[in-house]
């Protein structure tokens, strides 16, 4: 084993130890000073972070939202350069205290013996977003409550449509997305003439024609778009999701889908609606 290899992996356990020491300025000076760290884009403290002062807002963001416990750390060289880290980290929300236990990667590369670019992997972070207050599954005490007397879309048929939707788009998987749609499914939304080409349609019918429109939004949109959704609200046949759309050259902005559901669940309608500047 190259002695640049061996040092890189010291450079990771010293990492850690001078975090756990709360020697934090200490373990800054091993960031090279170009460094890069990258986050899930779903995540709020999520994208690319670029030198020390990035990493502190990262790191200043994240702790507005969580406080962490992180241990069985397990480090390995890697043959072509670099050091692949796995732990086991416990996030607990500090507007709820409500928790989540993951698994983590990261991928460090090194440059002048020091941390040049961090990789990051949560195994889920829909959990971890789970555990905010935002989050259809944590809303507030006083919202309206279901009872035999109201007609409206069962809760757990919402989370099945936000949980398909969210980890879809992130996980850039069409089965995922359309899985709830009906054979005859009508989707709407703004930019379906910038995908398709045709500045006449605004409107798609059928799942098979839905179906390759996801398909070739990703193809055909910028690549590395991420969303996160923060609440949703049911109607008597209707689901509206309001989330997040984490764009990497125009960052964020709001939207919300309306899903309108037939007998037996499955989306018949499905419109997307944006804010958009005077």
């Amino acid at each position: 084993m190259s002695m640049g290899k061996t040092r890189d992996l010291g450079v990771v356990e010293e990492l850690a130890r001078r975090f756990q020491a709360g020697e934090i300025e200490s373990a800054f000076e091993l960031y090279h000073p170009n460094v890069h760290i990258e986050q899930p884009a779903s995540l709020p403290h999520g994208g690319i972070h670029v030198g020390r002062d990035g990493i502190r807002a990262m790191g200043a963001t994240f702790a507005q939202f969580w406080s962490r416990t992180i241990s069985d750390p397990r480090r390995l060289r890697c043959e072509g350069g670099g050091v692949v880290q796995f732990t086991s980290q416990t996030w607990t929300a500090k507007s709820t205290q409500r928790s989540a236990s993951v698994d983590v990667v990261e991928l460090f590369s090194f440059a002048e013996g020091l941390i040049s670019a961090i990789r990051v992997f949560q195994h889920d972070t829909h959990r971890l977003l789970a555990t905010l207050d935002h989050r259809s599954d944590a809303l507030p005490a006083n919202n309206w409550r279901r009872t035999e007397d109201l007609r409206v879309v069962d809760a757990s048929l919402v989370e099945r449509l936000v949980q398909h939707w969210e980890d879809g788009w992130n996980r850039e998987d069409v089965d995922t997305i359309v899985a709830p749609f009906a054979s005859d499914v009508v989707f709407s939304s703004p930019f379906v003439s910038r995908i398709t080409g045709d500045p006449s349609l605004s409107t798609i019918r059928g799942l098979p024609a839905v179906r390759q429109y996801v398909a070739d939004s990703f193809v055909r949109a910028t690549r590395g778009i991420r969303y996160t959704a923060e609440a949703s609200y049911a109607g008597t046949d209707t689901v509206v999701l309001h989330y997040t759309v984490h764009h990497p050259k125009s960052g964020d902005r709001s939207g919300a889908d309306t899903m309108r559901l037939d007998a037996d669940g499955k989306v018949v309608e499905w419109r997307c609606q944006y804010r958009f500047d005077r």
